[in-house]
């Protein structure tokens, strides 16, 4: 049975009188557990679907079934509550906030999850753990170095016990060393845990590490057989 089941989706944007469209006819079937790369020249609308996929924005038509609810027919309280329950988010720029350890840093995501703080300290810690940092939970961002601060951040998707995560160029702001780091840890979670992810990317390296490639441009999703 399909995770993630998409179909004649159509998005487009008007400004001053003229509407653009991005996607058009747009379908997508996904098992649970795949990772999927999505590629594509910039404009070719890969932002639009991840934030529809991720409920922050939503098609003009068509239907976007998502662990058996269809977030396209949500309104905005409804998609916030779907992105608490169920999305995890993965930044190139890491967005950690300097001002906090690792540790919080984690913590701060599971808010909106639980207002137990002892509870959300010992999940943080147990992913934090995961990725491997056991030992940075009390540093801060600018003393952990970029690759230390994307584990946090992927420690801060996974810690909200998402269905699917969503990664825009994970690996953009990474050297080549630790762009395999990263995205072997991705693919061990992915593993072990059975999460769904997307990952958006400009970087031919990434394929290897993909069940499927998928190509857009024009408004249509290709799947990529190379």
């Amino acid at each position: 049975m399909s995770l993630v089941e998409i179909s004649s989706v159509n998005k487009g944007y008007r400004s001053g009188g003229e509407f653009t469209p991005v996607l058009s006819g747009l379908r997508m079937d996904v098992a649970r557990g795949e990772m999927i790369i999505i590629m594509g020249p910039s404009g070719s609308g890969k932002t639009t679907l991840m934030n529809i996929l991720g409920g922050i924005d939503v098609p003009d038509s068509g239907r976007v079934e998502i662990d058996g609810e269809n977030i396209a027919r949500y309104g905005p309280v409804e998609l916030t509550d779907f992105r608490r329950r169920k999305v995890g988010f993965i930044f190139q720029f890491y967005n950690l906030i300097p001002t906090l350890t690792a540790r919080e840093n984690v913590e701060l995501s599971l808010e909106t999850v639980s207002n137990d703080r002892e509870a959300n300290s010992e999940r943080a810690a147990r992913y934090l753990g995961l990725v491997g940092l056991e030992d940075k939970m009390d540093s801060f961002p600018q003393e952990m170095s970029g690759g230390q601060q994307q584990r946090v951040a992927v420690a801060r998707a996974l810690a909200k016990e998402p269905i699917i995560v969503l990664a825009d160029e994970p690996t953009g702001n990474l050297d080549g060393a630790r762009e395999e780091s990263i995205m072997e840890l991705m693919k061990d979670i992915q593993r072990d845990l059975g999460i769904t992810f997307f990952i958006v990317t400009h970087n031919d390296k990434l394929k290897k590490y993909a069940d499927r490639v998928m190509e857009l441009g024009n408004g249509i999703l290709v799947e990529n057989g190379d």
